[in-house]
């Protein structure tokens, strides 16, 4: 799943549960690289904004953009996304997420997964805006983290590897290694 773009819409992926409706999304060795997702939109790679289900398996996420959350993946409803065995490097969301956003009131578990080298924030580099290099979960979102390593991401403004905050939930476990990233604010 690669090169696709919307100036003022949605992902290369995009799953949308509605009401008693639940969308589902599978991916297993997928790569899913330079895509982008412009306007107020979510979700360089995936969208998932509704009460959806997203499962990454063994898959790789690199080079996507969003111009406003979840350069990579984005779970901005009920909705909730798993990923395990997968790497996420060289994402970029302007405001949130630069490799995973959860807000609302979805949750997101990472297991035995590498974030690495994502970005929040202007791409430019000259904005303290962007928060959550790697990840951002607001709201009153739940994010689980396993046996993973968040590493070397960058937020333009807080939380370079990982921002929870507001009633969001984190549990980091198994041995998780949360380094080397950075944030204007902490």
């Amino acid at each position: 799943v690669s090169s696709n773009g919307s100036l003022d819409g949605g992902p290369a992926i995009f799953n949308r549960g509605l009401d008693s409706s639940i969308g589902t999304v599978a991916l297993t060795g997928a790569d899913v690289s330079d895509n982008v997702a412009g306007g107020a939109g979510g979700g360089g790679g995936i969208g998932n904004p509704g009460n959806g289900s997203v499962t990454v398996d063994a898959s790789s996420f690199s080079g996507n953009h969003a111009a406003y959350s979840g350069g990579a993946i984005s779970n901005s409803g009920d909705g909730l996304v798993t990923v395990d065995a997968s790497s996420f490097s060289g994402n970029n969301a302007v405001y949130s997420g630069g490799a995973i956003d959860n807000s609302g009131r979805g949750a997101v578990e990472v297991v035995g997964s590498t974030i690495s080298d994502n970005r929040a924030g202007s791409p430019d580099d000259n904005d303290e805006t962007g928060d959550g290099g790697g990840i951002d979960n607001l709201g009153e979102g739940r994010l689980t983290i396993a046996a993973s390593t968040i590493s070397g991401n960058a937020g333009g403004a807080e939380g370079g590897g990982v921002r929870s905050g507001g009633k969001a939930h984190l549990t980091v476990t198994d041995h998780s290694t949360i380094s080397d990233n950075s944030a204007e604010s902490g």
